[in-house]
C-alpha cells in the first residue's frame, strides 16, 4: 500500500534545512509537502506550504520561480489560508518585486495594498516599516530609510519579518550616511538578535567588513578575511584592500595568483541590486590593478573616507600594462553605466548614476597622472 508524505513531517523537515541557510534543499522539502496536502485535500497547510518554499526559494535567490509560485498561491487565496503565511506572502511578494523590476510607482502601489490589508490582518507593526525602509534605501534616501528600520526594530514582535533584517539595514544605513558610532551600535544589537539564524551569521561576517572598510582599519580587515566577508562581493573587497602600500608582485591583484582574483568572478544573480553591487565591486577590482601598476596605495572605494593621494605625473616603466587595464576598466565601467541608469530611472532617484560617475573621476584622474588615454563616456 502507497504510504503519502506526512505534510507535518516533511515541513519540519524543510524548516530543519531552512534554519541551516540549506534554502534550495528545504524548498524542495516545502514542495513535496505542498503536493502531499493539495493530495489530502488540506488547503490550508497546502497554502503554508506553498509560501515556505517560495520564500526558501526567494532566500536561494530564485527570485522568479519564487514569484511565480506567490502569484499562484495570492490569486487563489483559500478561506482557511493561515493569516500568518497569507500575510507574509504579501510581504515577500512586494520585496521580490524591489529586487526584480522596482519601479517606483509599482511599488508604492503594492506598498498602499500592503497598508489597506495591515487593516484587517494580524502582523508585527514593524513588517510595513521594512517594506518603506527597503524602498527609500533602494532609492538612496538612507536618513528616511534609517528611521523606518529604526522603528521596525523598536516596534517588532513576535512573528513578524526576521529582526535581523532591521538591525544590518540600520547599520548599512549609517555608513552611507558617515555615522560609525551609530553603526557599530547596530552590529551590537545584530550581534545579539536571531541567534539561532544562519542568515544573521553570514550578515554579521558582511557588516563587520563594511566597518573595518568605512573605518580603514587593516587589521579588522584582516580579522575579517580570516574568518570570512559574508559573501563574495566582501571577500574580493577585503583582499583588494589587505594590500595598503605594498608593491612587490606578490601583493598585484591582477596576477593570477593573486588570492582576490578568484573572487572577480562573479555567478549572474536575478537581484538587480545585487548585480549592481558585483559589477561596481569588479569596476573598483580594475580600479585597485590600476593602483597598483603605477605605484600607488590601496583604498577602500566603497566608502573612500581616504581618498586618493596622486602626484602631478607618475612614471611608468611600462606604460602598456596602464593603457591595457584602462581598457579593461572601461569595459567594465560602461556595463555599470548601464545597470546604474535604468535602475536610478526604475526609482526615479540618481544616486548609483553619481555613484558610478565617481569611478570613472578616480580613474581619470590616475590616467591623466600617467599620460594614458581614458575615452570620455557618453
Amino acid at each position: 500500500m502507497h504510504v503519502f508524505d506526512s505534510p507535518a513531517t516533511l515541513n519540519e523537515e524543510a524548516y530543519a534545512l531552512y534554519r541551516e541557510g540549506k534554502d534550495s534543499a528545504a524548498a524542495l522539502i516545502w514542495a513535496r509537502a505542498r503536493e502531499a496536502a493539495r493530495t489530502l485535500g488540506d488547503t490550508a497547510a497546502a497554502f503554508k506550504a506553498g509560501f515556505w518554499e517560495a520564500d526558501a526559494r526567494r532566500k536561494a535567490g530564485e527570485l522568479r520561480r519564487a514569484r511565480s509560485l506567490l502569484f499562484s498561491l495570492l490569486a487563489d487565496v483559500p478561506g482557511d489560508a493561515p493569516a500568518h503565511e497569507h500575510w507574509h506572502a504579501r510581504m515577500a511578494d512586494l520585496l521580490i518585486q524591489m529586487e526584480v523590476r522596482p519601479e517606483l510607482a509599482r511599488l508604492q502601489r503594492q506598498l498602499s495594498d500592503l497598508e489597506s490589508l495591515a487593516i484587517r490582518h494580524v502582523h508585527s507593526p514593524s513588517d510595513l516599516h521594512l517594506q518603506r525602509g527597503g524602498i527609500s534605501y533602494c532609492r538612496g534616501d538612507w536618513a528616511v530609510a534609517l528611521t523606518h528600520f529604526s522603528r521596525g526594530w523598536q516596534t517588532y514582535v513576535d512573528g513578524g519579518w526576521a529582526k535581523h533584517e532591521f538591525s544590518s539595514s540600520a547599520l548599512l544605513c549609517c555608513l552611507r550616511l558617515n555615522r560609525r558610532e551609530e553603526a557599530e551600535s547596530w552590529w551590537k544589537h545584530l550581534s545579539v538578535t536571531d541567534q539561532d539564524s544562519w542568515n544573521k551569521g553570514e550578515m554579521l561576517k558582511s557588516t563587520s567588513l563594511w566597518l573595518a572598510l568605512e573605518a580603514g582599519s587593516l587589521d579588522a580587515a584582516q580579522n575579517c578575511v580570516e574568518n570570512g566577508c559574508g559573501h563574495p562581493v566582501g571577500e574580493l573587497r577585503g583582499r583588494l584592500f589587505l594590500r595598503g602600500d605594498a608593491l612587490d608582485p606578490i601583493h598585484d591583484p591582477s596576477d593570477l595568483t593573486h588570492p582576490a582574483n578568484k573572487f572577480a568572478l562573479f555567478e549572474r544573480k536575478e537581484s538587480v541590486h545585487v548585480r549592481y553591487y558585483q559589477v561596481l565591486a569588479l569596476v573598483d577590482y580594475r580600479l585597485a590593478c590600476l593602483r597598483f601598476t603605477v605605484g600607488m596605495p590601496a583604498v577602500d572605494d566603497l566608502y573612500y573616507r581616504q581618498p586618493d593621494f596622486i602626484p602631478p605625473s607618475l612614471k611608468i616603466s611600462d606604460s602598456n600594462k596602464p593603457r591595457q587595464q584602462l581598457r579593461s576598466f572601461r569595459f567594465t565601467w560602461h556595463l555599470l553605466w548601464r545597470l546604474a541608469k535604468r535602475l536610478d530611472a526604475l526609482l526615479e532617484c540618481d544616486w548609483r548614476t553619481k555613484e558610478t560617475v565617481s569611478r570613472w573621476n578616480r580613474a581619470k584622474a590616475i590616467a591623466t597622472a600617467c599620460n594614458a588615454p581614458l575615452t570620455p563616456y557618453t
